[in-house]
């Protein structure tokens, strides 16, 4: 038995012996060979003859192609770079850590090029990696690769797996560094919008980072950490709890000023861009200034990028104030740095600036310049899924509305609906995904630890839940401020049929086929007298909601008069009308609210009366809604609850 257990004791040993040495082997392989040790020298000196072939690599060798691509690649010629450092691919080389390399500096490449990388680079990186500890330590390096296809949509999915399998398998990462990296996991979900799992990640790294003993490192863990949590309830609109946790990582100490600032610089200009928000302008302007202290301390590579996140904050500042010209001096500091392109190191910052341009000529009425420049700015935001639709549209909104193009408005007005409807399925759908998996976890701990749990996930729950009802309140608060709103339904008013009637008698107005279908609640009276007002808001509330899920895109609910409503369809026939009454019809058996006091039913019911024709101005469409109208009334003398169509005799 002594001699079974020596015999697992020497294997094991050994083992070890073996691990150790294979580990110091491939990080002296690394540290000896020329190609690291140039590109590690360049990015100290930055001096490219340091970058220049030996005598010892044969021309038009990989090694040769390979030093001339880099030479292009640092000079910022990336289409010369990458068809250098293919032609060094094409030699084949048996070098293991030029192909890691290559496959690092053409991935840049494409990403420079078309604005992502190549998933397969990544990967082929990531699966070499860990064999050599220095590099499985450099999370920059990491970063970097994984960060050229954080605005590519389909990738992401499959960024997050390789992350997570890297950070399960590797040998050779610290914990430290493994905590970093599962915040780069929390980061791409934050931009698939899973906003729950992020948030949760990130108050695990938070809690996880107790474990590192460097307290500068642990901080700056933290810090982020919490930079990142007050991101997504930015993202959410909920600005107040944005700043508590931006102050939270602010507050955090850094013994070293530059270590600080690099930690810090994310948390203090989205800090200032809350208060903007919040319109606290003059505690925003303060926090610019206390921003552009820590600047002097930033790396120099995100040192202008910071400048034009900070100049932007100034600019919208006046610019929300009416100082235009301050506004506009701004607003050319931001362009003279992004003409010299040396932020490197900041996502989307010429996209804020741009956005910022169109809400200053939308001030000084340049609308045309505005228009122009939201077009630009769109086809940028669909080519490379940047996620600007909201901002777009709502300055779309602004501007059709000062120059009365109401058609323009109205697409607008829809396409925002539609973003903000995806908006908050996702947000649903996320939570709901979330308890899923937090449920399955409960199962998987042991039982001392889950009633701990439990708390963390009722904590992230209501934080989860109030973040998505605000996101809701705000949006809806946001629409009403257009005044094409009504109040309780949030369906159209009798302004924006009004602004359709004006709309129709403009110059050149075309012919267009028109439906319309005018509603009435059954005994609505009787309802309230014995439900109550209170009970009748409700109904009234209900009706609408199912009035705006059952139409298409093109048509729109207008609350004609306290419990009448107006729905208007361009290029309908007849069996369009009664198919969306059949849709309503259904949708309102299904949502079933009684109504005991009705003398047609022991429900809620419409009458319904519909009527078409082409329209070529306001004076047909007034025609028309009176039409439907008469028909409605039919609908009422015929027992109610029904749909009449109105026949033109004439």
């Amino acid at each position: 038995m002594k001699k079974r257990y020596l015999i697992y004791f020497t294997t094991i040993l050994t083992f070890l012996i073996l691990l150790i040495f294979y580990k110091k082997s491939n990080n002296k392989e690394l540290e000896s060979s020329i190609i690291y040790n140039k590109i590690l020298n360049y990015s100290i000196t930055k001096n490219l003859e340091k970058l220049s072939i030996d005598n010892n690599f044969q021309k038009n060798s990989a090694e040769d192609y390979f030093f001339r691509g880099l030479k292009s690649y640092y000079n910022n010629d990336f289409l010369q770079a990458k068809e250098l450092l293919r032609h060094s691919e094409l030699k084949n080389s048996k070098d293991s850590i030029l192909k890691l390399y290559l496959n690092f500096f053409i991935n840049n490449c494409i990403y420079k090029l078309s604005g992502s990388g190549d998933l397969q680079r990544i990967r082929y990186i990531i699966d070499s990696i860990d064999k050599y500890p220095i590099l499985a330590n450099d999370i920059n390096f990491i970063w970097e690769n994984f960060s050229t296809i954080l605005s590519n949509k389909k990738d992401r999915k499959t960024a997050i797996y390789l992350l997570e399998k890297y950070i399960k398998d590797s040998d050779n990462t610290t914990p430290a560094n493994k905590l970093k990296l599962k915040g780069y996991v929390a980061i791409f979900k934050m931009m698939n919008k899973n906003y729950a799992e992020s948030i949760y990640l990130f108050y695990d790294i938070i809690s996880e980072s107790e474990n590192i003993k460097d307290i500068n490192l642990r901080n700056s863990i933290k810090i982020k950490a919490y930079e990142y949590i007050g991101n997504m309830h930015f993202i959410l609109h909920d600005y107040e709890t944005a700043i508590e946790k931006y102050n939270l990582a602010i507050n955090i100490p850094m013994k070293d000023q530059y270590e600080n600032a690099s930690s810090k610089y994310g948390a203090y200009t989205n800090r200032t861009a809350s208060y903007i928000q919040l319109k606290k302008y003059s505690t925003a302007r303060e926090y610019s200034k206390k921003t552009l202290e820590i600047i002097p301390f930033l790396p120099d590579k995100i040192v202008d990028g910071v400048k034009i996140f900070v100049y932007n904050n100034l600019a919208r500042i006046e610019l929300y104030q009416n100082n235009l010209e301050k506004a506009k001096e701004y607003l050319k500091l931001c362009d003279e740095l992004l003409y010299q392109n040396k932020n490197m190191g900041i996502l989307n910052n010429d996209v804020f600036v741009e956005l910022s341009y169109c809400e200053l000529y939308i001030e000084e009425k340049n609308y045309l310049l505005a228009e122009k420049l939201l077009e630009e700015i769109s086809i940028k935001n669909s080519i490379n899924q940047l996620g600007f639709e909201s901002e777009i549209y709502s300055l779309q909104m602004e501007l059709y509305e000062k120059t009365k193009e109401f058609d323009k408005y109205s697409i607008a007005h829809e396409k925002l609906i539609h973003v903000n409807r995806e908006f908050d399925f996702q947000v649903k759908k996320d939570y709901l995904k979330f308890i899923e998996k937090s449920f399955i976890a409960d199962q998987l701990k042991e039982q001392e630890k889950i009633s701990n749990l439990k708390i963390r996930l009722l904590i992230y729950s209501i934080l989860i839940i109030t973040a998505f009802i605000f996101f809701q309140i705000t949006r809806i608060s946001r629409l009403k401020k257009n005044n094409f709103i009504d109040q309780l339904t949030n369906v159209y008013n009798r302004k924006y049929l009004k602004k359709i009637l004006e709309n129709l008698d403009k110059k050149n107005s075309k012919s267009i086929e028109i439906g319309v279908l005018m509603l009435d609640i059954d005994y609505f009276k009787k309802y309230n007298d014995n439900y109550g007002h209170i009970q009748g808001d409700y109904v009234i509330k209900s009706v609408a909601e199912i009035l705006n899920s059952s139409i298409e895109r093109g048509a729109c609910v207008i609350r004609y008069g306290g419990e009448e409503f107006l729905i208007i369809l361009k290029n309908r026939n007849s069996l369009d009308l009664e198919n969306i009454y059949m849709k309503i019809f259904k949708r309102l058996e299904e949502k079933n609210i009684p109504h005991k006091f009705s003398l047609v039913s022991d429900h809620i019911t419409l009458s319904v009366g519909g009527a078409k024709n082409i329209v070529k101005n306001s004076t047909d469409l007034s025609n028309l809604i009176n039409d439907a109208d008469s028909s409605l009334y039919q609908s009422k003398e015929r027992g109610r609850n029904r749909f009449t169509l109105f026949e033109n005799h004439n």
